[in-house]
């Protein structure tokens, strides 16, 4: 329990999760395209710009009751998107076809 630790160790072990465990948060959905079966997704990211292959929407793309996706990518990277229903309507419309 972080709760337990003083100040500076708290510090020190969310830096440590922020580097090792980074989930970039999905904000923006540019476009969604697929190609021999694997979707490519242009997106940006609280952490920037990112492009990245999706090979299964069925083993890779979970929707969650609290409205979070989780994407995995090809490289076995990971996403969040942390409330899809509070996406734009262009990046809403971009996801509805992968979920």
């Amino acid at each position: 329990d972080m709760r337990s630790l003083d100040t500076e160790s708290q510090r020190a072990l969310r830096e440590a999760l922020d580097k090792f465990y980074v989930i970039p948060k999905i904000v923006e959905i540019n476009d969604i395209y697929e190609e021999y079966g694997i979707s490519r997704w242009d997106v940006v990211t609280d952490r920037g710009p990112r492009t990245f292959d999706v090979q299964s929407r069925n083993t890779d793309i979970h929707l969650l009751d609290d409205g979070r996706v989780l994407i995995r990518d090809a490289d076995n990277n990971r996403y969040e998107i942390p409330d899809y229903r509070k996406l734009s309507k262009e990046s809403y419309k971009l996801l509805e076809g992968e979920i």
